[in-house]
């Protein structure tokens, strides 16, 4: 679906907010004539692409930007992109997957990681993730510097939606719902014609009803931090596995 379809369709189905001619008219007769301007609802269609990524991932990428770092000689700890929800997977200079692990079994497993000298590119490499922060185990050494980490992620979309001719990031199934969340910053908007909360509170609700309700930043964060295999268990279950100090070559 175009923006420019659900522009119309929320103004002539849902707000009513139209004019003979308003879809060639000039931005100052838009302007004068308007109770929501294109800008306003371009910014709402903004944010709900962003809240049905935080309830589902649907946007997944193991070759951009967004998941590429470049290690640096004596550096452990690297950002992870704020528009990134979930890694999958991390490999290193295209070829060796680093293994992720908790800070729990790092400490528990392999408690000289402080002093360990031996490169990346030379062992057996894992990764910890705090807050939103990827930390490098071991250390990159001089012959690790430059080289590339490449992350397998579910991300949110990239580029703000700036115009009419602007695509969505979501799959175009799930367009037409994004227009709950249109109406229900539409009916937030505080404005004497404009605001009504029970009609954004209902609309909120189909919203959720589409997409799931909102996850809370402390429950996505725990899906960064947390390896795949304890996400669905207590935050310090750890398997047992007889081999695990291979991981750490």
């Amino acid at each position: 679906m175009e923006v420019s379809e659900i522009i119309t369709i929320i103004r002539e189905d849902y707000l009513d907010d139209t004019f003979d001619g308003w879809e060639t008219a000039t931005a100052e007769e838009k302007a004068d004539q308007f109770l929501w301007s294109d800008k306003a609802l371009l910014r709402y269609l903004t944010e709900a692409q962003r809240q049905a990524c935080n309830r589902t991932d649907f946007l997944y990428d193991d070759t951009s930007g967004l998941g590429k770092i470049t290690l640096k000689a004596g550096v452990r700890d690297y950002k992870i992109n704020q528009k990134i929800n979930v890694i999958e997977e991390v490999i290193f200079d295209a070829s060796k997957k680093l293994t992720h692990i908790s800070k729990e079994e790092r400490d528990r497993y392999q408690n000289d990681w402080r002093n360990s000298s031996v490169s990346v590119t030379n062992s057996t490499p894992y990764y910890v993730i705090r807050g939103r922060k990827l930390f490098v185990y071991p250390m990159p050494q001089s012959e690790d510097d430059g080289k590339k980490l490449q992350l397998s992620i579910w991300h949110q979309p990239v580029d703000p939606i700036g115009s009419v001719s602007d695509e969505l990031s979501i799959p175009e199934e799930y367009h037409r719902d994004l227009i709950w969340w249109m109406l229900y910053e539409a009916y937030s908007k505080q404005d004497a014609d404009g605001y009504d909360k029970g009609k954004g509170m209902d609309y909120l609700a189909q919203f959720n009803n589409a997409f799931g309700d909102y996850v809370p930043s402390e429950v996505r964060l725990n899906q960064l931090q947390e390896p795949e295999g304890l996400r669905t268990r207590p935050v310090n279950y750890i398997a047992p596995s007889k081999d695990r100090n291979e991981w750490y070559g």
